[in-house]
């Protein structure tokens, strides 16, 4: 065989592996666009329009309403369901344990039926959240009375207040 003939085999065969990891590629995108975009869900809005006003350091723990709660449940396979509830629930003790042994200067408030959260800071800046764009249907905002509220990520609360409450 000629160097002519091998140089367009070799052109053939590298071609061949660039369209088939192109392919391969392509279609890995696709699967984790689909999976990503399938596993990404929002909660039904709340069922009230009510205000809750934070005018000191705080953690808020917000939860959904009975409603909220009730077409989430319908929307979610029950053993999805039952398991996402348990770990709220745990997550949910255990940032209250260390807000109570490592944080007790912190108050920890729990306002039900609410959509809004107004957070003032101490030179009266004001902050808006509006629970129907927090996806997660529970969770801790952390507030220190200076800065903007933040989201805890209560999987790793400890880290969270920490890193927030720190000065």
């Amino acid at each position: 065989m000629n160097i002519q003939n091998q140089s367009k085999i070799n052109l053939l065969l590298l071609l061949q592996l660039i369209f088939i990891v192109a392919c391969k590629n392509k279609s890995e995108t696709t699967l984790s666009s689909t999976l990503h975009s399938k596993s990404e869900s929002t909660k039904p809005p709340s069922s009230f329009t009510d205000t809750f006003k934070i005018t000191h350091a705080a953690a808020i723990i917000y939860k959904p309403d009975s409603i909220q709660l009730e077409k989430i449940k319908i929307a979610t396979e029950f053993l999805i369901f039952d398991g996402q509830m348990h770990e709220y629930e745990y997550q949910i003790k255990y940032s209250k344990k260390v807000l109570q042994s490592e944080w007790p200067e912190i108050d920890v408030l729990e306002p039900i039926n609410v959509r809004f959260l107004l957070f003032q800071t101490d030179l009266g800046d004001l902050f808006t959240i509006d629970l129907n764009e927090c996806n997660d249907p529970y969770g801790v905002i952390l507030f220190n009375f200076k800065e903007k509220p933040v989201l805890a990520d209560m999987t790793n609360f400890e880290q969270a207040i920490y890193q927030y409450f720190k000065n």
